[in-house]
């Protein structure tokens, strides 16, 4: 299991909830490299103050860090099992996005260079 980190805001730490955020977060390890020595997830969990802001109660942001890139995500909604949740959706359509990026990267250097082959072959 990589490093993970929960910071609270405005709420009392609660363990049942730290392990679901734990459980949720570190299961976008499977589109990680888990060997990866510098993968590490911060994970912030609060509610706003009602001074500041209306509608949106609790909010829920992370960053996963690892040696190549980093991935960073926040949402906002009423209940803070729900931005949880968002939160994991976000991150891990964040991780294919850019998974999918790199894998059509490749095809297309590949490509490229088996139309060059055809060309030298020819002339």
């Amino acid at each position: 299991m990589s490093n993970i980190k929960v910071f609270w805001k405005n709420i009392e730490t609660d363990k049942k909830l730290e392990k679901r955020i734990i459980k949720k977060i570190s299961s976008l390890e499977k589109f990680l490299k888990k060997d990866d020595p510098k993968l590490f997830f911060d994970v912030r969990v609060g509610q706003e103050s009602s001074s500041s802001k209306k509608g949106n109660n609790f909010f829920a942001e992370a960053k996963i860090t690892t040696s190549k890139k980093t991935y960073g995500a926040k949402t906002e909604d009423f209940s803070l099992l729900n931005c949880i949740d968002h939160l994991k959706e976000e991150l891990s359509r964040k991780i294919e996005k850019n998974k999918t990026k790199r894998v059509f990267g490749v095809r297309k250097k590949a490509r490229e260079a088996k139309n060059f082959i055809k060309k030298l072959i020819k002339n």
